[in-house]
């Protein structure tokens, strides 16, 4: 698909191979580590009992009534400390796991967990297409958050709780395939080791992000130690130790158990590599700078010129990071207001486009379908669809706000 696109979008074949590679690259490289630690990590948890025992306990304290809150505040919660790509691959596990055990569709979960995931990765620092914007628009990050965290509510309420369940009313979800897998062997692991493992990545990478904001010196380590490989790294060798070889496990099962969790990425992999490639290719052809011409040309507010650029960048691009910073560089001209009430609310309105209409050219599209096992029209009709209410959302919140 991005040979054929780029081919008809005037490229010469020379250059589209340079840039389908060039674009797989850029994916891969950032990608590949972060989804292989995180399918490990995945892998131990559920081989040692880890995940079983982390829904069970959830199960008993909130019950099945309110088990759709209790993942959205967890993914909100893990949302501020990772990465989209690595808070998916160490939370949506342990969505599944808990449905299975409910009987219930994995997606009546799955997208309240999503929507928190990807509503905390567009809207707020530390992630880094929020940090540009507040950046390049000299933004008030105090303000931010606090105007962010009700829009996100919003956001995630209809995109996470109230769609889903006008949705699955509509649909019927055959559920006899859900199969449980109670089976552990070695010694039983407990609840408050399987979380504590579960949060080592996110707190790490919480003090590596937070610690330097407060102390400037002799923070290095730390700043190391919260890179989200090395987090994902470390956490992997102590649950190898402590729930691999302590609990009675094999160096041979080990590393079966690790081949396995490869393999079942191996698919994500690829598939990401060749969104990535379609971007590349949509770079290279100057469709996204022409876009972005006739955007500025419009006679709109600046709030609305915003979330129309970021989204379209989003569209055509896939990755929100890359359209939440393409969008931050355009505005930064054309914004020449001084009241941080306004500036705040074009930032989240950049962030809420940067979050809508997610497709097949976005990697976290793809995710969504391989672990939740979809076909591409039942991800386009879940994921698709609430990331673009997720996004009008907001920005009908974003719009309100801005008569005031």
């Amino acid at each position: 698909m991005s040979i054929i696109g780029g081919l008809l979008l005037g490229l010469p074949l020379s250059g589209v191979l340079q840039s389908v590679e060039n674009g797989i690259g850029s994916i891969l490289g950032s990608l590949a580590l972060i989804l292989g630690l995180g399918g490990m990590i995945a892998k131990m948890m559920e081989m040692s009992g880890a995940a079983n025992v982390i829904a069970d306990t959830i199960l008993d304290r909130v019950g099945g009534r309110y088990a759709q809150f209790a993942v959205i505040l967890s993914g909100v919660i893990i949302g501020f400390a990772l990465f989209f790509d690595a808070g998916f691959i160490l939370f949506i596990p342990i969505v599944i796991k808990i449905a299975h055990k409910m009987k219930v569709s994995p997606l009546w979960l799955g997208i309240p967990a999503c929507s928190a995931l990807l509503t905390i990765h567009t809207f707020f620092p530390p992630h880094p297409g929020m940090v540009e914007v507040i950046k390049a628009l000299h933004v008030n990050e105090g303000l931010l958050i606090v105007v962010g965290l009700g829009v996100a509510f919003c956001s995630i309420t209809v995109s996470g709780i109230l769609w889903p369940r006008f949705y699955f009313c509509h649909e019927h979800w055959d559920l006899n395939h859900i199969e449980i897998d109670e089976k552990v062997e070695g010694q039983q692991v407990t609840f408050r080791s399987s979380l504590l493992f579960m949060l080592l990545p996110i707190l790490l990478i919480a003090a590596g992000s937070f610690i330097p904001l407060f102390v400037h010196q002799g923070v290095g380590w730390i700043q190391f130690l919260g890179q989200p490989v090395v987090a994902l790294l470390i956490t992997l060798l102590l649950l190898l130790y402590f729930f691999g070889w302590k609990k009675g496990h094999t160096t041979d099962k080990l590393m079966a158990a690790m081949t396995v969790a490869i393999q079942s990425i191996a698919n994500v992999l690829l598939i990401n590599g060749a969104g990535g490639g379609l971007k590349q290719v949509f770079i290279d052809s100057g469709v996204t700078e022409t876009i972005t011409n006739l955007c500025s040309h419009w006679h709109l507010s600046p709030l609305v010129m915003g979330f129309a650029i970021a989204g379209t960048m989003r569209i055509l691009l896939g990755s929100s990071t890359v359209a939440a910073l393409t969008t931050a560089g355009m505005m930064q001209p054309l914004l020449h207001s001084s009241n941080q009430w306004e500036v705040v609310l074009v930032a989240l309105a950049i962030g809420a486009g940067s979050m809508f209409c997610s497709h097949i050219n976005d990697p976290g599209f793809w995710l969504f379908k391989e672990y939740f096992n979809l076909d591409i029209k039942t991800t386009l009709k879940t994921w698709t669809m609430m990331t673009i209410i997720g996004g009008l959302t907001s920005f009908g919140i974003l719009s309100l706000l801005s008569l005031l």
